[in-house]
């Protein structure tokens, strides 16, 4: 056999090998909880060198096949024991709430919100800590994903409502959540719809706008769109939080806000530092040991907490742009709860023209525990029903 065939045949047989652990991967990685996917991955990279070892001829390629290999031992073994930690004394600690729920039961991946409700879904919601329950409910979910709102679908105008957990309506059945009460103050006369769910922020509100979702449900005119804004919401959509790193990705280019794609991917890692930062996280999430070794220090980065604000305000201002000029409705931000970053954000958008209303504006007296879920942070129902009863006597009507 000439040198030429046996190096040929060689590189059919890595081709094989490389071709064999990705497609290995892929399979196993859309069956297995994420959590488990920075594991899978090791093993399976640490299989693949293994084959290239026993593969290649060359002594000075195997001994660094060799290294790497054993360093492939050494991170799998690792993130395996980092994963039992994770299991036994995260998961698993007795402080922390345990849910009735799983996730992947009403969660469902999609190309462009990252992810979303499952339609037609009935939900038995149950949290407890300690022992205590801190609430018991349902989520229902409507044909379009929605939560269920009551409202009047075939009237003149509508109102649209965007947000995270505390628009969603976390911990309340589908009769205390703000869309719903602030349809009922108006006598359940026009249409409401929420699209707010557990971890989203402004990016996926803005890929509703841009992607048309909001046509499909909406032929009459749009009146007003709500967006309840809470401090996590910010650092959501520029990818650093330890949690829902799935979502829509945007970098700013020339002072707007550019879609790359998916959040837990590499896109536009070139355009800047942060970007950069912001990529490599994303792919380094999913492991329990970089997570344990790593926390996340970018949260609480001023550094980046600034770049986030740029990006934040960005994906406002064009929100803005596109419900002004597209549906000729009027924007509305309700801050949930202060601080400096958030503050920082509001004044610039008060600056662009954003119209900007806190809950205390809205509230019968000041932000207390009573208008909390007991035991828990998210606003209960009185909270809603005042918050409501603010917004429905200042916008309660078509324009």
């Amino acid at each position: 056999m000439s040198p030429f065939m046996f190096n040929l045949n060689r590189a059919y047989r890595d081709i094989l090998i490389i071709s064999g652990c990705f497609i290995l991967y892929i399979l196993l990685s859309s069956t297995i909880d994420s959590v488990f996917s920075a594991f899978l991955f090791f093993l399976i990279a640490t299989t693949c060198l293994f084959l290239f070892y026993f593969s290649t001829s060359t002594q000075e390629t195997r001994k660094l096949l060799l290294i790497l290999t054993m360093a492939g031992i050494g991170f799998t073994f690792s993130e395996f024991i980092a994963l039992l930690y994770y299991k036994s004394f995260v998961v698993n600690a007795p402080d922390l709430p345990r849910y009735s729920y799983d996730r992947t039961t009403y969660w469902v991946e999609d190309d462009e919100l990252g992810y979303r409700p499952s339609p037609s879904k009935l939900v038995r919601a149950r949290k407890e800590v300690n022992g205590q329950i801190i609430y018991d409910t349902e989520y229902t979910f409507d044909s379009n994903a929605l939560r269920k709102t009551r409202s009047n679908p075939s009237v003149q105008c509508s109102f649209l409502f965007f947000g995270g957990s505390t628009v969603f309506g976390e911990g309340l059945p589908d009769t205390h959540t703000l869309p719903y009460q602030f349809s009922q103050k108006l006598n359940f006369n026009y249409r409401v719809l929420n699209f707010a769910f557990h971890g989203y922020g402004p990016h996926q509100m803005l890929r509703y706008l841009q992607i048309g979702f909001v046509n499909q449900l909406v032929s009459n005119k749009i009146a007003i769109v709500f967006y309840v804004f809470a401090p996590d919401d910010g650092l959501r959509a520029a990818g650093l939080t330890r949690d829902y790193r799935r979502g829509p990705k945007y970098i700013i280019q020339d002072g707007h806000p550019i879609y790359v794609g998916d959040l837990s991917g590499p896109g536009g890692a070139l355009n800047s530092r942060t970007d950069f930062i912001q990529s490599g996280l994303s792919l380094l999430h999913s492991s329990q040991l970089f997570s344990l070794l790593y926390g996340f220090p970018e949260a609480g980065n001023i550094y980046y907490l600034d770049k986030n604000i740029e990006l934040v305000t960005s994906i406002f201002t064009e929100s803005q742009q596109i419900i002004q000029k597209k549906y000729n409705a009027k924007f509305i931000i309700i801050l949930r709860n202060n601080s400096p970053v958030t503050q920082k954000i509001m004044d610039v958008l008060k600056d662009r023209g954003i119209l900007v209303f806190d809950t205390s504006e809205l509230l019968l007296q000041e932000w207390n525990t009573d208008y909390l879920i007991a035991g828990d942070n998210y606003p209960n129902e009185k909270a809603n029903m005042e918050i409501a009863a603010g917004l429905a006597n200042r916008f309660g009507y078509c324009q």
